[in-house]
C-alpha cells in the first residue's frame, strides 16, 4: 500500500498544471515542473453554438510554465505557477480579412502569475480537498499586435476535489468557480481525470475540463485586443486529453506529455495543444 501510494504521487503531481488534483503533497517535500505548452499556427477561434470566427492573421501561442508544490504541512500545499508567453501574429490569412486593424509581430512576457493553497479535508478511502488560487494581474499587452499575454485583471479561483485510487488506478473529479476584476464575467468550472498504470513506470490518463462562462461581466476588449482574441472576456470551452507520465530515476524526476482538443468553446483557438513537462521531487529523509 506504501508503494502504491508513493506511485500515485507520481501520477497526480504530474498533473499539477491543471491544479485540480485532491492528492496532498508530504510535509516538507517539494515537487517542481517545467512545461512546454504548444498551440501550434491557426486562424480560427471557437464560437458558442458552434459557430467559428476566422482571425484576421496566423497565431500561433507557446507557454513555459513553472510549477512548484510544498508540503506546508500533513494537511497543507502551498502552489505557485509561474507562466511565461510566447505569442506571435504572423501572415494575413486570405479572405475578407485584407485590411488588418493589427500589425504582425511577436510578444514575449509573464502572464498572470497564480499562489494557491490545497487543504485536506477528508484522508480515509476517499480523499477530499478544497483548494483556492489567487491570479496575479502580471500580463502584458501590445497593443500594434493585439497581442496579451494575460488577463487584464486580478482573479480568485476556490475548487473542491474528491478523488479515489486502487493499486494502478486513480481517478477524481472537481468543481469550482472563478471571478476576475475588472468587470470581467465569473465562470464556472468542472471535470474530472483517471488514470491506468500499464508498466512499472508508466501511467496513462485521460481528463475531460469544462469551463463555463456566466456571462455576468461588461469588460470590452480593445479592437486589436479583440480581433486575435487572446484573453478578451467571456472565454470558455470543452475539452478533453490523453496523458502520459514516465518515472526516469528513482522516483525523483519524470516526464508528463499530454495531447488536448476541444469539442466546443467561445472566443479560444479552434487548434490542438501539446505539453511536455519535466518534474522533480525532493524528499527530505
Amino acid at each position: 500500500m506504501k508503494k502504491f501510494g508513493f506511485s500515485l504521487l507520481i501520477v497526480l503531481l504530474a498533473s499539477a498544471a491543471y491544479a485540480q488534483s485532491p492528492w496532498i503533497q508530504p510535509a516538507h517535500n517539494l515537487y517542481a515542473q517545467i512545461s512546454f505548452n504548444v498551440i501550434p499556427e491557426y486562424d480560427l477561434i471557437y464560437l458558442r453554438d458552434g459557430a467559428e470566427r476566422l482571425l484576421e492573421r496566423n497565431y500561433s501561442d507557446i507557454t513555459v510554465q513553472g510549477w512548484l508544490e510544498y508540503g506546508f504541512s500533513p494537511n497543507t500545499t502551498l502552489i505557485l505557477s509561474i507562466p511565461y508567453k510566447i505569442l506571435k501574429a504572423g501572415d494575413i490569412t486570405p479572405g475578407p480579412n485584407s485590411l488588418p486593424v493589427t500589425q504582425s509581430g511577436s510578444l514575449t512576457a509573464p502572464g498572470n502569475i497564480e499562489f494557491g493553497i490545497r487543504q485536506s479535508l477528508l484522508t480515509r478511502h476517499i480523499l477530499l480537498s478544497a483548494q483556492i488560487f489567487l491570479k496575479f494581474k502580471t500580463s502584458h499587452y501590445d497593443k500594434s499586435t493585439g497581442l496579451r499575454s494575460g488577463y487584464d485583471a486580478a482573479g480568485i479561483a476556490p475548487i473542491i476535489s474528491i478523488g479515489y485510487g486502487r493499486e494502478k488506478f486513480y481517478g477524481f473529479l472537481y468543481s469550482g468557480t472563478g471571478f476576475r476584476s475588472n468587470n470581467y464575467s465569473s465562470s464556472i468550472r468542472g471535470g474530472f481525470e483517471g488514470g491506468y498504470q500499464i508498466f512499472s513506470q508508466i501511467w496513462i490518463a485521460g481528463f475531460l475540463d469544462m469551463t463555463r462562462s456566466l456571462r455576468d461581466g461588461s469588460y470590452t476588449s480593445s479592437v486589436n485586443n479583440f480581433s486575435t482574441a487572446f484573453y478578451i472576456n467571456d472565454q470558455e470551452y470543452v475539452a478533453w486529453g490523453l496523458k502520459a507520465i514516465m518515472n526516469l530515476s528513482q522516483n525523483k524526476y519524470g516526464l508528463v506529455a499530454t495531447f488536448a482538443g476541444a469539442f466546443s468553446g467561445n472566443n479560444v483557438a479552434k487548434s490542438p495543444s501539446i505539453n511536455l513537462g519535466f518534474f522533480y521531487k525532493y524528499h527530505p529523509h
